[in-house]
């Protein structure tokens, strides 16, 4: 059975049709039957198919398909003219076939490679494999186009054997690297995209960014570019930081002084981890006492981390946090050093406490409901409160936490968050404090829960006054707290009417004297 078609300028070409699947096969390996229908129906089957299943964005792939299926259209009109038998109809037909081959071959690799259902349902080929198929493609096209023209390519590699063998000895090393490619690229130990460490190296910590046949290539933190051989790699112990999960643990260790106990200085550095950027809250960081130093007691500080590309960074704001934690709750970190003690030193360090008690005694000038305190009263409090340093973005107070500190800015910055119940998300931003500005009132007069969240925005130095030192002042005059309750009232009422302006029904603060003036006695416990 037959089929016939008439080309432009009356040019008439005959294809024969294999109707058989023995016919088929057999169409495979003769030019004739390739070149006539059996293959050029195929590759308009598979074409079509390919274009089909690759999508929109894969098509573009095709385009040198269809090249090369044009380009055998026209070696068949040639062929349609040229006397048979001939050299030159012999070498055209040979041609045309090895391109209609490549063309069902291609399009069949680009329909079980990269499909839009292979996309879907599985993980793209890695490269190496991709290489490696396409390879053996080419290589099954080449044979059979040599067996059409009458060569026998068991004949080709008997008498490369050795030639084969010199290549192979010579290539030894190469040969290695590409069969640890394909074990790497076979059991995935890692993927491009993960961060990995090799042998323990320090050096070779980074971001795979390619596994080709040779080597795997990283880029550092540093944006240098490491190429390590895939045959080093294969016999190294990898640690992989991205796998199972993208979160990795990070460790600080920290010494305190003895006589401090370990659990007030685990809390301490608990504290800092928790209210750390970018520190993950699970899995929950952890502080264990590791060893007894020469200098002190040694502290270990784990926590987890999403980004490993930022470690370093994340590492420095973790020690940021634990230091100005230490310096808050008067935690030393112990060092060798020396000291020679003289009076010019006592001298100073006397004089440098004076002017830090003026600074403070102006600041609580600042405090308007603190105006009715004594000179003395106010002098003797400036002496018992204390300075302390709050780092970028950590939290001073957390609303709904328990309190009993007022705080008042004196260099820096604040900016207060009210969270409105779960439905709302995140906490939103209703205030900025300046320096000069106070919080925390109602906490350190009537023990009540903090009404809001107040974050550092900048490094904040801030006077902090407690309930023992306002404890001391109002045993020796309860007199005041009349006065102060009045004070109360009329900042809680400014703040209830600020705070309604933006959010209404947010504020909930009592603004009555007589009931502040209740709850002041009895927290302070004074009849």
């Amino acid at each position: 059975m037959f089929c016939e078609w008439t080309l432009p300028a009356g040019v008439r070409i005959r294809y024969t049709l294999g109707m058989t699947s023995a016919g088929f096969l057999e169409g495979l390996f003769e030019s004739k039957a390739t070149i006539g229908g059996v293959g050029l129906i195929l590759a308009v089957v598979v074409l079509g198919a390919a274009f089909v299943l690759l999508g929109a964005s894969g098509r573009g792939k095709l385009k040198s398909l269809l090249v090369m299926f044009g380009a055998h259209l026209m070696l068949l009109v040639i062929i349609s003219q040229l006397p048979e038998p001939s050299r030159a109809h012999s070498a055209v037909t040979v041609l045309a076939l090895f391109l209609l081959l490549l063309v069902i071959a291609r399009s069949g690799f680009f329909i079980f490679a990269d499909s839009v259902l292979i996309r879907r349902w599985a993980q793209p080929l890695p490269k190496i494999i991709r290489d490696i198929l396409q390879a053996l493609v080419y290589a099954a096209v080449l044979l059979i186009t040599l067996r059409a023209a009458g060569v026998d390519p068991s004949s080709l590699l008997t008498t490369s054997a050795l030639l084969t063998a010199v290549i192979g000895l010579s290539m030894q090393e190469t040969l290695g690297n590409m069969f640890a490619g394909l074990s790497i690229q076979a059991q995935e130990p890692f993927r491009v995209g993960d961060w990995i460490q090799i042998d323990g190296n320090d050096r070779l910590v980074g971001r795979v960014t390619e596994i080709n046949w040779r080597a795997t290539k990283l880029i550092t933190n540093e944006e240098v570019e490491v190429i390590v051989p895939n045959g080093a790699i294969a016999k190294a112990s990898i640690r992989n930081y991205s796998r199972p999960t993208p979160s990795s643990r990070r460790s600080v260790r920290v010494q305190a002084p003895y006589d401090i106990s370990p659990a007030r200085v685990r809390e301490a550095m608990l504290d800092a981890l928790h209210d750390a950027p970018n520190v993950l809250a699970q899995p929950p960081p952890s502080v264990v006492t590791e060893e007894f130093a020469d200098h002190g007691v040694g502290y270990w500080g784990r926590f987890f981390i999403q980004d490993f590309s930022r470690r370093e960074t994340i590492d420095s704001e973790v020690r940021d946090r634990i230091w100005f934690t230490f310096a808050r709750e008067g935690i030393s970190i112990p060092y060798p050093i020396r000291v020679n003690y003289n009076q010019d030193a006592a001298d100073t360090q006397a004089e440098k406490d004076a002017e830090d008690r003026v600074r403070r005694r102006r600041a609580l000038e600042k405090v308007d409901f603190l105006s009715s305190l004594p000179k003395d009263d106010m002098d003797e409090l400036a002496g018992l409160i204390t300075t302390q340093l709050f780092a970028p973005g950590e939290s001073i107070i957390r609303q709904g936490r328990a309190g009993q500190e007022l705080y008042i800015i004196e260099h820096g910055e604040v900016a207060v968050f009210l969270e409105m119940g779960e439905a709302s998300g995140t906490p939103r931003e209703i205030a900025r404090l300046y320096e000069g500005e106070y919080f925390g009132e109602m906490s350190l007069m009537t023990g009540e829960a903090r009404s809001a969240t107040v974050r550092a925005v900048g490094e904040v130095e801030l006077v902090m006054v407690d309930k023992p030192a306002f404890q001391r002042i109002i045993e020796d005059n309860p007199t005041v707290l009349e006065q102060i309750s009045e004070g109360l009232a009329k900042r809680q009422s400014e703040l209830k009417t600020n705070a309604e302006k933006t959010h209404p029904g947010a504020a909930n603060l009592a603004t009555d004297s007589h009931i502040i003036l209740k709850r002041i006695r009895r927290f302070f416990s004074i009849g």
